[in-house]
């Protein structure tokens, strides 16, 4: 029994001298990636031109073949660097391998500020094969972490679906500039995403990370209520709404980071009830009872005496809190340039001072340290959109992916960065955010 409890003893010493000595193995002086292009218009026709892609092979009554272009994983690895400011990526094709190379910049510490993580895939005409994945001075055999991943999988969805998923994977098929994957049955994977979506849904039930559905369905009623006994005939601002909200919340919350708490839950409200009841998928349980027989009253509701403003705002805000603010920023940009394409509107610099107004808004609105009061303090019982939407007024719209490469050439063009900073300040000098950084 002695030696038992030594030799458990020994386990236990020696994990933890693994989990100290971590940081010294995984953390570097140098960065692997150290240069992030700036996403182009071009990039946003790439991600859509795969989406599509991915969408139709999702559709297949049984076996498919996936092909992702080189140019498409460099476009979703420059607008995912834009959404997190601090990584940078790098992804090489070839006949051999797919190779993937990660840089996330750190605070300054004494270890070192860089997280370097490599990886990727090979040629194979049976299954997956991996090449070795490295995470700073840390290296895992490809087959290793290909064990790894098919147990992460399979206690993450159970009943051994994750390995079931992977072993869908026929081969991968490589090029110069392409990969190839052949999967045996498009059934097979719609199940295993559909058992994942179950499973993530389960989790964030137990431990919702955007708060209490409970009070967002508060507010949620509270918008319901007001709109029900309302007459659609007239436009109204959604000054109106966010009033009433806010003054519910500021009786609901104590102190700072309650106050936080509710307004998040406010903004989440708004924008389920005037932008897309599917982020219910996200937040959680929050049309029960009647609720889920009330249809939203949305006809009407703008901002600058827009709808799709108003859309842009209460969205932006709400991927905002369920995301950060990078993110934000990078899905409203990507949207337009998409916008820019046959068919679409054209990029409009009003829509993205909209989706700039409204990450604002929900950043100052979510601030435990004073900022949600005070927003609570000048909102409520007062419906007045200029106190936090910005003038629009002169900002160029409309332009097709032509115009805007000729004018703007990117988005880390001086041209551009004047006019998003020419947005920012409008923004800056309203009342809800003067001052306030």
């Amino acid at each position: 029994m002695r030696r038992l409890r030594h030799f458990f003893g020994l386990i236990v010493l020696a994990l933890l001298l693994f989990l100290l000595s971590l940081p010294f193995l995984i953390l570097e002086r140098q960065a692997l990636v150290d240069r992030k292009p700036a996403p182009a218009v071009a990039d946003a026709d790439h991600i859509q031109a795969l989406a599509r892609r991915l969408k139709r092979a999702l559709a297949a009554p049984g076996a498919a073949r996936i092909r992702i272009d080189e140019q498409e994983l460099h476009s979703l690895m420059a607008w995912l660097a834009r959404g997190i400011p601090p990584l940078s990526g790098r992804v090489v094709v070839t006949p051999l391998k797919l190779d993937i190379a990660l840089t996330l910049v750190l605070p300054a510490n004494p270890v070192g500020r860089y997280l370097n993580l490599r990886a990727g895939l090979m040629p194979s005409h049976e299954g997956v094969q991996l090449m070795p994945l490295t995470l700073g001075r840390l290296k895992l055999p490809g087959k290793m972490t290909l064990w790894i991943l098919r147990h992460g999988t399979d206690l993450l969805l159970g009943d051994r679906q994750g390995s079931t998923l992977i072993n869908t994977i026929e081969a991968v098929y490589l090029t110069r500039n392409k990969v190839i994957v052949a999967i045996a049955s498009m059934p097979r994977v719609r199940s295993g995403l559909a058992q994942l979506s179950t499973r993530l849904d389960q989790i964030h039930t137990r431990f919702s990370p955007l708060g209490d559905p409970e009070t967002i369905r508060a507010h949620y009623a509270r918008l319901a209520e007001i709109r029900q006994r309302e007459s659609l005939q007239r436009p109204a601002s959604l000054a109106r709404y966010i009033s009433p909200l806010f003054q519910l919340a500021q009786k609901r919350a104590q102190t700072g980071e309650e106050a936080a708490a509710e307004n998040q839950a406010a903004i989440l409200a708004l924008a389920l009830y005037f932008g897309d009841t599917r982020l219910e998928r996200i937040l959680g349980p929050v049309r029960t009872g009647k609720l889920l027989f009330h249809r939203p009253r949305r006809r009407g509701v703008q901002l600058a005496k827009r709808r799709d403003l108003m859309l842009h705002f209460i969205l932006s805000a709400a991927i905002k809190i369920i995301t950060d603010r990078g993110m934000a920023m990078a899905v409203g940009e990507l949207k337009e340039l998409l916008d820019t394409s046959s068919g679409g509107s054209g990029y409009s610099f009003a829509d993205l001072a909209a989706d700039r107004a409204g990450i604002r808004f929900a950043q100052a609105a979510t601030d435990p340290a004073g900022g949600a009061q005070r927003m609570q303090k000048l909102l409520a019982g007062h419906a007045d959109e200029n106190r936090f939407f910005p003038d629009i007024t002169g900002l160029p719209e409309g332009f097709t992916k032509e115009a805007f490469t000729q004018r703007f050439q990117s988005l880390e063009s001086p041209a551009y960065r004047t006019m998003v900073k020419e947005i920012d300040t409008r923004i800056e000098r309203l009342p809800a955010y003067r001052g306030r950084n």
